[in-house]
């Protein structure tokens, strides 16, 4: 006798059919192609929450072991989330980003349903990374503010970017940004009304533990990395981004310029 009665009726279907044999297809490849079906058709709703595993194992006939390969493999590709101590959801449809906007981030996507929202994870003072010192144009002995932040669409991590600031510039980031965590306000409150994006660059990778832990994904599962600056009005390079983005989760459009 399952745990959950009725069983969601997506589920229901995916375990009704008889499996293949094995030599055609492992058994825990068919209950993973089921379940990515069910999940990329929309049977499954953004954010639901699966049955517990041991469910999930009786309803498809199979050892917990089995059907983990399935799940972990559905993870890796960013269609589910695995909370500890809570349980697995379906994650939420893919958005697209357009990058170039010049607009806020939550203003940068072609839709979103639900609430935008950001949570700084630190600010500290540091040396400057190899790729900021390229990307600003400052010596390795400069000090720079490194703020990370992490975006979320209502609870679903979409967006995690470290920030590199040359520090001389902004001499009283850490109590203008505590007042409402706008990077704009302070850059107005430093002399700098207004700022532009001068250049992105996008490259493919896995995620890594810490960023794996934010951004609620298995580790080693692919994201998305970018390495953006914006400059000043007098051209001055004022901001250094690396940005790690679930490939499921979301697409960048480049705008033209």
């Amino acid at each position: 006798m399952s745990e959950i009665d009725p069983l969601p009726t997506w589920l229901e279907h995916a375990s009704a059919n008889p499996y293949l044999p094995k030599s055609e297809r492992a058994i825990w490849l068919q209950i993973y192609d089921r379940l990515n079906s069910a999940l990329r058709d929309g049977a499954v709703n953004a954010g639901e929450r699966l049955p517990s595993e041991t469910v999930l194992a009786q309803c498809f006939g199979v050892t917990r072991v089995t059907l983990r390969r399935a799940l972990r493999h559905l993870q890796n590709e960013g269609l589910l989330e695995a909370r500890k101590g809570v349980g697995i959801f379906a994650r939420r449809p893919g958005m697209v980003y357009q990058v170039g906007t010049g607009k806020r981030f939550a203003e940068s996507f072609d839709s979103v349903e639900g609430r935008m929202t950001t949570r700084t994870v630190a600010l500290t003072k540091s040396r400057p990374s190899a790729d900021a010192i390229e990307a600003l144009a400052i010596p390795e002995t400069a000090e720079v503010i490194l703020l990370t932040r992490l975006h979320l669409q209502d609870s679903y991590p979409v967006y995690l970017a470290v920030k590199e600031l040359p520090a001389e510039l902004f001499p009283n980031f850490a109590e203008v940004y505590a007042l409402d965590h706008s990077i704009s306000a302070v850059f107005k409150a430093h002399g700098i009304p207004k700022f532009s994006w001068a250049e992105t660059r996008v490259s493919g990778g896995f995620a890594e533990a810490e960023e794996a832990d934010l951004l609620h994904l298995t580790p080693r599962t692919p994201v998305l990395r970018t390495l953006s600056f914006n400059h000043a009005p007098n051209g001055s390079r004022i901001e250094f981004t690396r940005g790690c983005w679930p490939l499921d989760q979301v697409q960048l459009r480049f705008l033209p310029r």
